[in-house]
């Protein structure tokens, strides 16, 4: 009897591990079918691959081997695509897709500009996902992405990757219709190489890229010419900047980003730019740029981005510009060190808003390491005439500070030194006036002859019995000083233009 009954437990035993096992057959089956089905067919307008599919009922995890996705003008593929805790109770109860991680391994994603992919004789209509899906974690680890402009092989932007995580994604039929087929929470990304072919001349380079919670750094951003300045100088036809950019660091705070019609949404209440070096480099002996060169305020206004900056700091930078007007001499040189910037308001969010801000811009820097120099500037986006104002001050420029630059680009060399300076100027797209004050001691002006080596004595003393030279304790003030902008120049020529026409009003 104990026999038989052992036999019946046994028995028992072996009928419901047949039946557990059985179901587990089953459900990794029928998971597994529908992962499938989910794959080919849910996604039916896209371009599908792997090499095969493993699901486990026990740790409710499958995986793809070799996925690859065609979606639109993006493409995928990658070592492999993990899925963890799926859950069965919603998926059974509800029909949603909730997932605890996504991992994938070594993605290749390339995208592809829309209007360069082959054009099909029918057009596609978006996929459509029966099943919404919640994603806890999509997790990427390593891999790289690529965007490219054209049918080349040339990278028009590349991003390697380490780390890139979202948290609380979210997908449905009405996403994918969308511009970003999914919605999430948060995003984190951690990237060691960033590339941007930014035109034929120039491109970008991040070292560092660290996203979290919304918070933004770059480290070692770099603007290099892809040429030295005398091939750069062949290759262009008309008047262009050459430029080298070097940044130590760039954080944005709390960056907002969205899709506004055809157009990206970027806010954030602050931006901090730290030690950036900028180099600028131009061959005034090549013909004029003739093209309009609008100013600040209508670049702004009509941007193809929509901006809300709230404040932006610049500090401890260094700006050099090199001007070539002399084939045999070097290029002159006017630099600005311990520069610092706060700019506020710059947006072109809410124009019709009675109360939108005016732009506020305040700058201090060191002209040839020693002159202190300050620029206060306003304007309103808003205004098609582009109205702005603008004062400022200088102090203590020496004759030696302005002879690295009027020598090499002007034939003019200086004696004497301007003490100080100070402007006030109301202007807008068409013309400025205003008023100046300088304080200058025992100016005088030699001019040099072509080559540069001697002077012109019968100019030189012409120019000396013109210019007048006042008490040092004296300041002299002009008003009504008037400027005339060249729209095929920049808003520094214009602020040149009358800076020097109160000088010219001065010592005249």
């Amino acid at each position: 009897m104990k026999l038989k009954k052992t036999y019946k437990i046994l028995l028992g035993i072996g009928i419901g591990v047949l039946v557990i096992s059985g179901i587990v057959i089953f459900l990794n089956y029928y998971l597994q079918s529908e992962i499938k089905s989910a794959i080919e067919n849910q996604l039916s307008e896209s371009q599908i691959g792997y090499e095969a599919v493993n699901v486990s009922i026990l740790d409710r995890s499958s995986s793809i081997s070799k996925p690859k996705l065609q979606l639109d003008n993006i493409f995928m593929e990658a070592d492999e695509l993990e899925v963890k805790n799926l859950s069965y109770t919603d998926y059974f109860l509800s029909g949603k897709i909730v997932i605890g991680a996504v991992v994938i391994n070594d993605p290749n994603v390339a995208i592809y500009k829309k209007d360069t992919l082959p054009e099909t004789k029918e057009k596609k209509a978006k996929p459509n996902l029966s099943k919404d899906v919640v994603i806890k974690n999509i997790h990427i680890k390593g891999g790289n992405l690529r965007v490219f402009e054209n049918d080349s092989v040339q990278n028009k932007i590349y991003m390697s990757l380490n780390e890139f995580d979202l948290y609380e994604v979210q997908i449905s039929d009405r996403t994918l219709k969308a511009f970003l087929p999914f919605e999430y929470e948060r995003m984190e990304i951690s990237s060691d190489s960033i590339f941007y072919a930014m035109n034929e001349n120039h491109h970008l380079a991040i070292k560092n890229l660290e996203i979290k919670d919304e918070d933004i750094i770059l480290k070692d951003l770099q603007i290099i010419p892809n040429f030295s300045k005398a091939e750069f100088d062949r290759r262009i036809s008309v008047e262009k900047d050459r430029f080298e950019l070097h940044i130590e660091t760039v954080e944005i705070s709390a960056l907002n980003w969205d899709f506004e019609q055809d157009s990206i949404r970027l806010e954030s209440p602050f931006m901090q730019i730290n030690q950036a070096d900028l180099k600028v480099y131009r061959n005034k002996l090549l013909p004029d740029d003739t093209s309009i060169k609008p100013l600040y305020s209508r670049m702004i206004r009509e941007m193809g981005v929509k901006i809300k900056f709230d404040s932006i700091k610049l500090k401890n930078s260094r700006i050099v510009y090199e001007e070539k007007t002399d084939a045999l001499r070097p290029p002159g040189e006017l630099n600005f060190s311990e520069v610092h910037v706060g700019l506020n308001n710059i947006t072109n969010i809410g124009m019709n808003s009675p109360d939108f801000p005016e732009t506020k811009i305040k700058i201090s820097a060191l002209l040839m390491g020693k002159s202190p120099l300050s620029i206060n500037w306003k304007f309103d986006v808003r205004d098609l005439q582009d109205d702005f104002t603008i004062s400022g001050e200088m102090e203590g420029i020496s004759a030696d500070e302005m002879n690295s630059f009027l020598r090499p680009t002007m034939n003019i060399e200086v004696e004497g030194r301007i003490q100080s300076l100070f402007y006030n100027f109301r202007g807008d797209n068409n013309q400025a006036s205003g008023d100046m004050q300088m304080q200058y001691r025992d100016f005088k002006v030699e001019i040099l002859k072509k080559d540069g080596s001697k002077k012109n004595n019968f100019l030189s003393d012409l120019a000396n019995i013109i210019i007048r030279n006042n008490d040092n304790k004296e300041k002299l003030e002009r008003k009504d000083i008037q400027a005339e902008r060249d729209k095929t120049k920049s808003f520094w020529n214009y602020m040149w233009l009358f800076i020097r026409n109160g000088a010219l009003k001065s010592f005249l």
